[in-house]
């Protein structure tokens, strides 16, 4: 821009040693701004549109592991030992192995049950995989336990599937925790250990004002169907 402004500062002065009038030289002042801006303006236009790339919307990695966190909570640790240990089966968003699921994986790595992987025969020191592999995280998850310390004990004794029990106890209990938040029943504030776990459920319970909300309601309803069939039977 700075360029411009000293060529056209140039075409004036040359404009008025050629003896141009006053008027003249105001018409043809006026004249070079405006197809210098008109010029400038379509330079800028084309510079910026051709250096400028476009800034397309990335593609989310399913398969890669959680984000890393400066001050990493004993969830957010437990979140990466959930990708390291359970995700291949139980999903990345814990929704257990479905289809849609599995179609993340490498095409030669989508149906688990073949022959060779984790099927009737499996590959040396493989081990044959469940057809249904549960959901960790969501409506309805977890409904065979009540709290947390059950969910705990259940993954020590029992998985990773193919290794029960090889994990370390603050590897078991992280992964509890990172569950625990997942379904919203922990803040994460402090490290859960066992004890606390028994006291973690793996509901949401509803707060004590909600509790008499619906006692009352209860009540009532009960107190007008009590009264429909009385006057019910009232009636001749």
């Amino acid at each position: 821009m700075l360029r411009v402004h000293l060529q056209l500062g140039l075409v004036v002065v040359l404009l008025f040693v050629a003896g141009i009038s006053p008027d003249r030289l105001n018409s043809h002042v006026t004249e070079v701004v405006v197809t210098t801006s008109v010029v400038v303006s379509a330079t800028e236009v084309a510079t910026t549109s051709h250096f400028e790339a476009p800034n397309p919307t990335p593609t989310i990695d399913r398969l890669a592991p959680p984000p890393t966190v400066a001050s990493p909570t004993q969830a957010d640790e437990g979140a990466y030992l959930y990708w390291l240990n359970c995700q291949p089966c139980h999903g990345d968003r814990g929704q257990g192995l479905t289809d849609e699921w599995r179609m993340q994986y490498p095409e030669e790595d989508r149906n688990c049950w073949n022959t060779g992987c984790h099927g009737e025969t499996p590959y040396e020191s493989g081990f044959k995989l469940p057809e249904k592999v549960p959901a960790l995280i969501g409506e309805g998850s977890l409904a065979a336990y009540d709290n947390f310390g059950q969910v705990h004990a259940f993954m020590r004794a029992a998985m990773p599937f193919q290794a029960p029990g090889s994990l370390k106890q603050e590897e078991y209990l992280a992964i509890t925790a990172f569950l625990a938040r997942e379904h919203g029943v922990w803040n994460a504030a402090q490290p859960l250990d066992e004890a606390r776990l028994r006291n973690v459920p793996v509901r949401p319970t509803p707060d004590d004002w909600t509790a008499v909300v619906a006692g009352a309601a209860g009540l009532l309803a009960a107190g007008v169907v009590g009264a429909w069939l009385w006057r019910r039977r009232s009636s001749p």
